[in-house]
């Protein structure tokens, strides 16, 4: 609660502030989406955060559930007996195969699964090994098509290369690659060089 003063040490970090500068295209937060040059800053964070197991994903006001299938197998997907009652899912599938080992296998498939005495089967598989993912609906959902159609919709419209087409039909860019900013630096090579020295008396 001291009186204001201008920036300086603070915590031990000295604090250097310019007001004003012109940074280069290059040093823009979202350089890399234009200049494909330029490294992606969080590429090694996402490569990390690839997923390699089967893991479930959600979108409850829409009423469909997601499987993605990270391991390559044949059969089709089909939710265990608990999970179809529990979230009430219809027997409507959709299929997303994003890689098979024939090429001439479908891209995505519609169909339903059935039940017997036995309880849900696959009914059937596929000739290659596929990895995607299956969209499975609820009953509540009025229209899967119309269901699937927004989720992969709002998928689009989050994607890099959809960003940086709406930046550029903007204009934004080259407004914001080029505005002079405040850069605010800080570092501790005076207060350690300083602590070294009294160490060394």
């Amino acid at each position: 609660m001291d009186v204001p003063a201008d920036i300086g040490r603070y915590l031990g970090c000295d604090h250097v502030q310019e007001l004003q500068v012109k940074l280069s295209v290059r040093d823009h937060l979202f350089a890399h989406l234009f200049d494909k040059s330029l490294p992606d800053p969080a590429a090694k964070e996402a490569a990390a955060a690839e997923r390699t197991q089967d893991f479930w994903e959600v979108d409850a006001p829409k009423g469909v559930y997601i499987r993605h299938r990270c391991q390559p197998r044949k059969g089709y997907n089909v939710p265990d007996e608990e999970i179809i009652n529990k979230c009430d899912l219809s027997n409507v599938r959709f299929t997303d195969f994003v890689q098979s080992s024939l090429e001439d296998d479908a891209a995505s498939e519609w169909d339903t699964f059935r039940g017997d005495a036995r309880g849900y089967v696959q009914g059937k598989r596929k000739p290659s090994m596929w990895v995607g993912a299956a969209y499975l609906f609820t009953k509540s959902c009025k229209d899967a098509k119309i269901a699937l159609a927004s989720i992969k919709r709002d998928r689009q419209e989050l994607t890099p290369q959809r960003r940086k087409l709406e930046l550029k039909a903007s204009g934004t860019w080259t407004s914001c690659s080029t505005k002079p900013v405040n850069v605010m630096t800080y570092g501790r090579r005076k207060f350690r060089s300083q602590t070294s020295d009294n160490m060394d008396r």
